[in-house]
């Protein structure tokens, strides 16, 4: 099933469970039986949910969304083809719909739709037949979400109806139908479908392998208070404590909690946030006697809490409830309070309120992945790896990081408690996480006998840790498998090889990468971790289209940032929640983006669609020129810029950046206006540019170094920034004979090629991009391979988060997916676009940076399977093969095409090169 369409007619009702909507964080089991006799018709599954679904067809993970929708006031539908799966006889779909209100989709109703066709024959939809119940066995105290959080879960086996997603389930009066049934346009949120198919589980499983494994010999330093009674509704609570020393003594703490806190130690403030993660050190000075300890917080219902770990000191600090010594550990909760958490102090008394007792010990912490990072370790060798006791830990480990769920059989005893965690790295102290501050562990809570353990959510995993926290007996690993999420869509065949290693393992690392992107869910409650701005989308559209040649995914993210233009009279970013900060300047790129999906795909609907969102941009950026100036000022006040690819600039401030990407705007503006057969537009982009350009060069221009300085040359310490020159050449202010003074400036001809610091994942792309498009194709490629080295994490087949020492996430945001493997189709394999849709395309290949290279070029309508090899005579050995007409330029210079033999299928037709013939050395560093 290739392309989505919705059901000829809705049957289906948003249904839901009345006890469940007044709870802001809620987990409903589902359940529906149905009979189907396949005869071979498609089986179409549609399907919604607020916030997110899990479906399972006889027990078997078909996937999880819906992905997340800008607006709180839609929500997407999926597509899903249940044609492989579905037996002849009875079937079972059961679903797992969480629902989590945020501080961005606050408004939005829990609810869940679906419908499910065969053919033209309704099978079911959602309504009063379907079976529900509370799945709060999902749903308690834990850490969630917060700006640097990942979704984690606590699953209560042990009280989970055994075998509820098989067809041979008896159901007890525990489940319901539902008393909540809408009907769509009721609802009041409107429901749309996602143009794409859903990712879906990929039916080769990756191994896991033993890696590791050992005793958790002692943990740290640590007390945890939650409030159990918090509903969420915005209260205050206060917890107290008391820790005695025989004298004085520091040590440092560190904080975790998911929601705003304020934490005093003998009624002076130790440390205040909305979140935190255990990133800073707060130091806690602790007289001799007795020390107060007070903690408030504004709790979420369900919340973790606060979790302070402790380190450095010189005894052993021991919580307790009173202030005597033989009083009972942990903490006496209260609330909510009469007063706002900024009114509270540090001298709180308890004296007249109801109180509740907080116990923290191992065995029932809140959030373990918090403390068994902390934990210190005792590897042991020659351990059966699927066999663990309490207080033991095995970690196992996958060929390469991928995206999606681990999936367990478990055999215990009743209330055994394991922690599951997924992670990327192994921490300090050889345990695993996710990336730094990111938390994803899921506790099961056992029954007695065998459990099946799905995680509840998708997740980055290179390895997993199982750590028994608790257990009567041996705990044993039945099953261990990894169902790792995959685009529904799109090709995963296409390959790169070439007689390099090097570059062969930068097109293994950014193909995973791209791969996980494709597939990436971002949920409606997972915060600003998801957010997507216009060049995290047009890089990474322009590279999965270049290896995986799906055209429908370009043109749906294109479509995406265009519907969400112009919302409350900005412009925002394309984003899956609630910015913080605008990133404007990126949409000048908006018509590289449209040009590029146009070249790549040839669909005129889209591009004409298009076309409406560049003209309303290229308004509202002309109408914000200075009349006096005649460039973009006064930046913050009317932009409020937050942005990586800028300098910190002042509303006083002419920006070399700024107007220099409005420069680069319009000049490809002209270039779309000029596709659209608008030769008005074209002309007046091109004198605007120009105009500007001269302006620009008039102020910011040092006419003695042929260089821009960051501002205007009359303010106070302009300076001549890499970026400031990058981005005046890269838009035409700067002439490209000046070329030599840039690079001069800045770089070395020899390695080390730059010292200024680290750029922006953005910047270095954007940079190797113009090298390679102004022929300086020998010295890019040693900057190429210096920077993408700098970054290839080989144990993950992945890069490093830039600057880090850890895998990047499958995320959207700061230039987490952009990979380097268009470079390698159009530098080293020699082929770029030079008609739309690949009607015609160039051939240069990279003969003085490797032997050979074979690779398949995906196109809108078909692939061009490339392979050239220099012989050991020096002759250039070629064969093209496409599925389609295709016209080949060799941008070969005359000597070289003589010691060229070219193999042609029927489908190519090879042209003449260009009348400029190029000299031999192409590709060396030359003047302009």
């Amino acid at each position: 099933m290739n392309t989505v369409r919705l059901p000829n007619k809705i049957y289906g009702k948003w249904i839901w469970k009345k006890s469940l909507t007044s709870l802001p964080d809620s987990v409903a089991m589902l359940r529906r039986e149905f009979s189907c006799s396949y005869d071979g018709e498609e089986v179409t599954l549609w399907i919604s949910a607020i916030n997110t679904y899990q479906l399972f067809l006889n027990g078997r993970l078909i996937g999880f969304g819906p992905r997340a929708h800008h607006s709180i006031k839609s929500v997407f539908i999926d597509q899903h083809d249940l044609s492989d799966f579905v037996e002849n006889g009875v079937n079972v779909l059961t679903v797992l719909v969480s629902y989590n209100v945020d501080s961005n989709h606050s408004n939005r109703p829990p609810g869940f739709w679906c419908q499910l066709a065969s053919g033209d024959r309704e099978i079911l939809c959602s309504d009063e037949r379907w079976l529900i119940r509370d799945g709060a066995e999902f749903a308690v105290n834990r850490p969630r979400v917060s700006p640097h959080g990942e979704l984690t879960g606590v699953v209560r086996a042990s009280k989970l109806p055994l075998e509820w997603q098989l067809p041979a389930f008896e159901v007890d009066n525990s489940w319901e139908h539902p008393d909540i049934l809408n009907r769509v346009e009721q609802f009041g949120v409107t429901a749309e479908l996602h143009p794409l198919p859903p990712p879906v589980i990929s039916p080769e499983h990756p191994v896991f392998s033993p890696h590791d494994g050992g005793r958790v010999s002692a943990y740290p330093q640590y007390s945890e208070v939650y409030f159990s009674s918090a509903s969420g509704n915005g209260d205050c609570f206060a917890a107290t404590g008391y820790i005695f020393c025989e004298r004085p003594n520091v040590c440092k703490v560190r904080v975790y909690a998911d929601d705003p806190f304020r934490f005093f130690c003998a009624g002076k403030e130790i440390a205040a946030a909305d979140w935190c993660a255990g990133e800073s050190d707060f130091k806690l000075e602790l007289r001799a006697g007795w020390n107060a300890l007070v903690v408030y917080q504004t709790p979420r219902y369900n919340s973790m809490g606060v979790t302070l770990v402790f380190d450095g000191c010189k005894e052993k600090i021991t919580v307790l409830q009173d202030m005597m010594q033989d009083a009972a550990s942990g903490w006496l909760c209260m609330g909510p309070l009469q007063m706002s958490l900024g009114e509270c102090t540090g001298s709180f008394r308890p004296d007249g309120l109801a109180m509740e007792s907080c116990r923290t010990d191992a065995a029932n912490t809140v959030s373990p992945a918090d403390i068994l990072r902390e934990a210190e370790l005792q590897p042991m060798p020659q351990l059966e790896a699927m066999f663990l006791r309490s207080g033991e830990y095995r970690i196992f480990k996958l060929d390469q990081l991928r995206y999606g769920f681990v999936r367990m059989g478990i055999a215990a005893g009743a209330d055994d408690v394991v922690d599951i965690i997924a992670g990327v790295r192994r921490s300090a102290n050889g345990f695993v996480q996710a990336v730094e501050g990111m938390r994803c562990c899921v506790t099961f809570h056992c029954r007695g006998g065998i459990n099946k353990f799905c995680a509840p959510f998708p997740a980055d995993c290179l390895y997993l840790a199982v750590a028994v926290r608790s257990a009567k007996g041996s705990v044993n690993i039945t099953e261990l498998q990894f169902d790792e999420l995959v685009s529904a869509s799109g090709s995963d065949t296409e390959e790169f090889r070439c007689s390099d290693d090097e570059l062969n393992a930068f097109w293994s690392a950014g193909k995973n990468t791209l791969r996980r992107s494709a597939a990436f869910i971002p949920v409606s409650d997972a915060g600003v971790a998801n957010d997507c701005s216009l060049l995290d989308a047009y890089i990474d559209s322009a590279n999965v289209a270049a290896v995986f040649g799906n055209a429908d995914y370009i043109a749906f993210r294109l479509r995406r940032f265009s519907a969400r233009q112009f919302e409350s009279g900005e412009i925002p970013p394309l984003t899956f929640s609630k910015r913080r900060g605008r990133e404007i300047s990126q949409m000048f790129f908006l018509p590289l983006w449209i040009n590029f999906n146009y070249q790549f795909s040839g669909n005129r609907v889209e591009f004409d669609r298009a076309m409406s969102t560049l003209d309303r941009a290229r308004v509202y950026f002309e109408t914000m020129l200075d009349e006096e100036t005649g460039v973009l000022t006064g930046l913050k006040k009317r932009f409020g810029i937050t942005d990586v690819l800028l300098d910190g600039i002042d509303d006083d401030d002419i920006s070399t950046e700024f107007n220099a990407l409005f420069c680069r705007f319009m000049l490809s503006a002209a270039d779309s206006y000029q596709l659209a057969e608008n030769q008005t537009m074209m002309r007046h982009c091109r004198r605007v540019a120009a105009r500007v350009a001269a302006n620009l060069t008039k102020s910011n221009g040092d006419p003695e170094t042929g260089l821009f300085c960051d501002r205007k040359m009359s303010s106070p310490e302009p300076e001549a920034t890499l970026r400031a020159n990058f981005y005046a050449l890269l838009a035409g202010v700067m002439p490209l004979e000046n070329f030599e003074k840039f690079f001069f400036s800045f770089f070395s001809f020899d390695p080390p090629y730059y010292t200024g610091g680290e750029e922006s994942t953005y910047f270095e792309y954007l940079f190797m991009e113009m090298l390679f498009a102004i022929g300086q194709r020998e010295w890019a490629m040693g900057y190429f391979r210096e920077y993408w080295n700098s970054r290839l994490c080989r144990d993950a087949n992945s890069w490093y988060v830039p600057g880090g020492n850890f895998p990047a996430p499958t995320r959207f945001t700061g230039g987490g997916s952009v990979s380097p493997n268009s470079f390698l189709l159009s530098e080293i394999l020699g082929i770029r676009i030079a008609t739309t849709a690949h009607s015609t395309v160039y051939f240069n290949p990279a003969f003085r940076e490797v032997r050979f290279a074979e690779g398949t070029i995906p196109m809108a309508h078909g692939k061009l399977m490339v392979r050239w090899e220099i012989m050991e005579d020096g002759s250039l050995d070629v064969t093209l093969n496409s599925t389609v007409p295709i016209k080949v330029v060799p941008e070969l210079s005359s000597a070289r095409l003589a010691q060229t033999e070219f193999k042609l299928s029927d489908q190519v037709t090879l042209l003449k090169p260009p009348e400029e013939i190029l000299e031999e050395d192409q590709g060396s560093f030359v003047s302009y």
